[in-house]
């Protein structure tokens, strides 16, 4: 008698998982809301008016973010062009605001 063994595979490519993902963090400026689209990502200062918008490019486990938009605490849009990186690891994300400034994500979702 020959035994049949049926395999059910489910894949996850590392590039989806920041798609569709919330983020909370949290530093001397703040508590910040930070989500990923497919493409572009935007993060939010829950204590003012200020965010960042723009778009990614996720290279597991690296993320290299291009801010298109700037919104200042009074409220006022910036175009921008500045470069970030973050590092994913888990259920945490740390973004590289500078080279001695950090601030860590918790997923959410």
């Amino acid at each position: 008698m020959i035994g049949l063994t049926t395999i059910f595979v489910a894949s996850c490519t590392k590039e989806a998982i920041l798609i569709g993902t919330k983020w909370l963090g949290a530093s001397t400026e703040g508590v910040f809301d930070l989500s990923f689209g497919t493409t572009d990502f935007s993060l939010i200062n829950r204590s003012g008016k200020e965010s960042l918008r723009g778009n990614y490019v996720f290279e597991y486990p690296k993320i290299t973010m291009v801010v298109t938009s700037y919104t200042d605490n009074t409220g006022q849009e910036h175009q921008q062009g500045t470069v970030y990186s973050a590092k994913v690891k888990g259920k945490i994300l740390t973004w590289y605001f500078s080279e001695s400034s950090t601030t860590e994500f918790i997923k959410q979702e």
